[in-house]
């Protein structure tokens, strides 16, 4: 069984929460917190996570990869908006902020 076959992703019932970004870019609007968060949350407890980030790092794949946003690794892609520098610790911010 290879690390990607034990991602907690992989057992989730909303696997689109983790291109939600992109998602958004595409549809000219802001990202979903919550959808965010969900999918953070998962990567949170992930047992690979690890493993997850070193792959997205290695290319240029846009969508949540071990906890991190395409902004985060430096993938860029969408229409001009402040969510193509949509990062983690934006999220993260937003969250303690009650938003």
């Amino acid at each position: 069984m290879s690390w990607d076959d034990r991602a907690a992703c992989r057992r989730t019932a909303r696997p689109e929460a983790f291109f939600e970004v992109e998602e958004a870019a595409d549809d000219d609007r802001a990202p979903d917190p919550d959808t965010l968060r969900f999918a953070l949350s998962l990567c949170e407890s992930c047992p690979v996570r690890a493993a997850c980030e070193e792959r997205a790092r290695g290319s240029r794949s846009t969508g949540i990869w071990g906890g991190t946003f395409a902004a985060d690794r430096g993938v860029t892609y969408g229409t001009p908006g402040w969510w193509k520098k949509f990062t983690v610790s934006r999220v993260i911010e937003d969250a303690a902020q009650g938003l």
